[in-house]
Order: C-alpha cells, then sequence, then structure tokens
C-alpha cells in the first residue's frame, strides 16, 4: 500500500522478521555506499524500478531468494544488521505489517521505518539499530564528476581493444572491473559505468540484449 503527500510518501508490506532484517540491511548498505535504486538495478541487470519495487517491501521474501547470491557479490561480505526482537512464550513468527515514510526535506530524505516488533533489550543483547536514515543529495564537484565520467569512458574503450565484450558481460561484472581502475580522486558508482555503456551503445560499438531474465551487453556482429 502506498500513500503520497506533498512531501512525503508512505509504502508498507508485510514480512517475516528474518526477511525484515535483511530489508533493513540492504537499505542501510544503499544509503552507506550513496547509491540509487537505479544504481542497484543496474547492477541486478534488470529495468530502472526493480530495486525500488523491494524497498517499496514488494514481494520482498521472493526477492531475497532470487537476488540472494548477487546482493552478496554487491554489497561484499553480506551480513544482516544484528537484532532481536522481543518475543513471548505464546507468539509464533508470523508475517506483520512494516511501514515506511520517506519525508523529502529538499535538500536531503528521512526515512522512517515503523516496525509490529519490540527490540529485545539487555546486556546480552545487540544494541537497538536505528530506525530512521537520512539521505543527502549529492552535491558533486563538476570538474571531478566530468574526470570521472572520462575515466570510465577510457577504460570502457580499453576493455573493447581487450575483446572483453566479445561474450556477454553482466552489469556487476563491467562495473567490478572498471571500479579496479578508480584513482584516489574518483569515486565511481554504478551511474557512471552505466553513462559509460550506454555512451558506448549510442555509438554502436556494443549492444544490450536480454540474458534469462537480465539484461547483458556485448558487441554484435
Amino acid at each position: 500500500m502506498d500513500i503520497e503527500s506533498k512531501n512525503n510518501v508512505s509504502y508498507s508490506g508485510m514480512m517475516y522478521t528474518h526477511d525484515f532484517k535483511a530489508w533493513y540491511t540492504c537499505l542501510k548498505m544503499r544509503l552507506d555506499n550513496e547509491w540509487t535504486v537505479e544504481d542497484l538495478s543496474f547492477l541486478l541487470g534488470k529495468p530502472p524500478y526493480y530495486y525500488a519495487d523491494f524497498e517499496k517491501m514488494f514481494k520482498v521474501d521472493h526477492f531475497l531468494v532470487k537476488e540472494n547470491a548477487l546482493i552478496r557479490r554487491i554489497y561484499g561480505e553480506f551480513c544482516a544488521d544484528k537484532m532481536e526482537f522481543h518475543k513471548n512464550d505464546y507468539e509464533i513468527n508470523e508475517e506483520r505489517m512494516v511501514r515506511l515514510v520517506i519525508e523529502d526535506m529538499g535538500q536531503w530524505k528521512n526515512y522512517n521505518i515503523s516496525i509490529p516488533w519490540e527490540f529485545a533489550v539487555g546486556k546480552k543483547k545487540p544494541p537497538k539499530p536505528s530506525l530512521v536514515f537520512e539521505e543527502w543529495k549529492k552535491d558533486e564537484d563538476i570538474q571531478i564528476e566530468s574526470d570521472t565520467l572520462l575515466h570510465v569512458r577510457i577504460e570502457l574503450e580499453k576493455l573493447l581493444k581487450l575483446n572483453f565484450f566479445k561474450v556477454r558481460q553482466a552489469a556487476v561484472d563491467i562495473f567490478e572491473r572498471i571500479k579496479k581502475t578508480e584513482l584516489y580522486y574518483h569515486r565511481i558508482r554504478p551511474q557512471h559505468v552505466k553513462q559509460g555503456i550506454y555512451l558506448l551503445i549510442q555509438q554502436g560499438k556494443i549492444v544490450v540484449r536480454s540474458d534469462g531474465d537480465r539484461y547483458c551487453f556485448y558487441e554484435d556482429y
């Protein structure tokens, strides 16, 4: 269920506690990396809305089962945030309603999570995780951004000459190769690689095709 107002948007979905832990960790890690939902969709080889639907809590359990391996690869050593919920003896683990409210504050967004469970407290219990996050709009240095995009385009051209695109390549494979060339003053994000790839497509040097249910990129002769 989605509810929108002028500056707020609200999403809700049904989850088990273990799915909530994974969903929460994915949201936290995306924000920590300063990536967008479109960045994640690109790395997963999916349309731009794909990861956004997951964050909006649409079929969370299905997404986590299907994308578990790739999400772990993208985020590195993926480990759900430690949290423990209070549980009475008579309670059973069942799906409950989770709500996410996103407030647009202009220069940043507030993410407020409401859950139906209570965190367990005690000396031997993990600390309560925050249910509030901030996502600040990037104030990029135009020159650094331009240099980063140029660097990415040059590295993609090198891969072309090395016949890297003679075989089908997934977006995450390309990103990982380009990310390794990052210089100390660069911060290469998925959107930079995506822009570079689509420039190659516009130039007719590579094509994008469906490989199963994911996009891939390669030279087409």
